[in-house]
């Protein structure tokens, strides 16, 4: 029986079953089935449910993000997170999370937290600029030794703060000479200013 040609006449509930059946089989299928084939197709309200079965199942669960409400893989991240498991590869996660999604990821990375190897560089590119900025800020006043690489993600605002709280006595241990190079001709003006007054 070809099961593949009847999914788009299933019901909700008929894909429902259908997907569990996927997951709990042996090898990820159903007669001619798999979870790629009918993911698009399932309800959104029954998706977190699938995916926090595939996930306990240790199946790969990536197929289940572009489906997926942004609120629902918030809720599923932090419960990966909370649970310590240290195995979850949350970079493929990160292009579909919201703005709160990847604030918490950045908090949990600044306070120390470990996702097998990530650090904030690898969120930058998916933050609002205003975020950026800010993480940015806080790794130079802890003079991070990965901040240059942070440095193209910044915003000409996040420059300027920088400047202007370097110059106001802010950032005396960060070595600026690998930044300049990333800053507006003004603000490396007014560093240079205060530099010469001192």
């Amino acid at each position: 029986m070809d099961v593949k040609s009847m999914i788009p006449f299933l019901d909700d509930d008929e894909l429902f079953s259908l997907a569990n059946k996927i997951i709990d089989s042996e090898d990820g299928t159903y007669g001619d089935v798999n979870l790629k084939q009918i993911i698009p197709f399932i309800d959104d309200d029954d998706l977190p449910k699938l995916l926090a079965k595939a996930y306990n199942k240790g199946m790969d669960v990536t197929l289940f993000y572009p489906f997926m409400d942004e609120d629902d893989l918030a809720g599923f991240m932090k419960i990966v997170l909370d649970s310590g498991r240290k195995d979850f590869n949350f970079r493929p996660l990160l292009p579909f999370l919201d703005e709160d999604g990847l604030d918490y990821i950045g908090e949990y990375l600044k306070n120390g937290g470990d996702l097998q190897g990530m650090s904030l560089k690898d969120i930058f590119p998916f933050l609002d600029d205003n975020a950026v900025d800010a993480l940015f800020l806080e790794a130079a006043e802890r003079n991070d030794p990965e901040l240059s690489k942070l440095a193209v993600f910044v915003s000409d605002d996040g420059w300027h703060q920088l400047a202007k709280g370097f110059v106001e006595g802010k950032y005396q241990n960060l070595d600026l000479n690998s930044l300049y190079v990333f800053m507006d001709d003004d603000d490396i003006k007014l560093i240079f200013k205060k530099m010469m007054n001192d």
